[in-house]
């Protein structure tokens, strides 16, 4: 599903503290020159947690506009409260982006039948292709093996309903949830997102 280099980028402000939009087109442009195949957007060790939704959907309209169809955009879609990050995650899926990158609830630590609930319902709520980032030194807790593996099985709810209204969204949405949370784990595999 995804392979090539991916950067993480930055989210670039002005010294007032604005989205710099110009900073961020040329940063775009940077990545394009160098035959980058994709761009990580909102991740765990950026300015996350300070964009406003309005500046996460500038960020993103401003990439589609200049590298649009050219790279894979992922954004991150992430809060320790799972009816947030659903939010984020239908917000980001909306604008277009090729996969959502989710990490577990950090704060709440959730237990194992939690943090596979927090992503089952992400991946409920959206058509693109969920990555699942595993920092348990950032979050005090993390998803661990047995728990993947039992995450799996929850069969794709949302492939299902799309299927039935039609196969609305886009095609590989209908592709069971076992098989998106499979290609994303590789896919972080190959790009060491962290």
């Amino acid at each position: 599903m995804f392979r090539g280099t991916f950067t993480a980028l930055v989210t670039p402000f002005r010294s007032d503290g604005a989205l710099d939009e110009d900073a961020l087109v040329h940063l775009v442009e940077r990545q394009l020159e160098s035959g980058i195949d994709g761009l990580v957007f909102f991740g765990t060790t950026g300015e996350e947690a300070s964009l406003t939704l309005h500046e996460r959907r500038r960020t993103i309209e401003l990439v589609h506009k200049r590298a649009g169809g050219h790279m894979f955009v992922v954004a991150g879609a992430f809060d320790n409260v799972t009816e947030r990050a659903v939010t984020l995650a239908r917000e980001m899926d909306w604008l277009g982006v090729d996969a959502i990158l989710s990490v577990v609830p950090y704060y709440s630590r959730p237990n194992q039948a939690g943090i596979i609930e927090h992503f089952r319902r992400i991946a409920d709520a959206v058509d693109s292709p969920v990555i699942l980032s595993n920092a348990p030194g950032r979050v005090a807790t993390g998803l661990e093996a047995e728990s993947y593996r039992g995450a799996l099985p929850l069969a794709a709810g949302a492939a299902r309903r799309r299927q039935m209204r039609g196969g609305e969204g886009r095609a590989e949405s209908t592709r069971p949830l076992e098989e998106r949370l499979r290609q994303a784990v590789v896919a972080r595999r190959s790009l060491r997102l962290t």
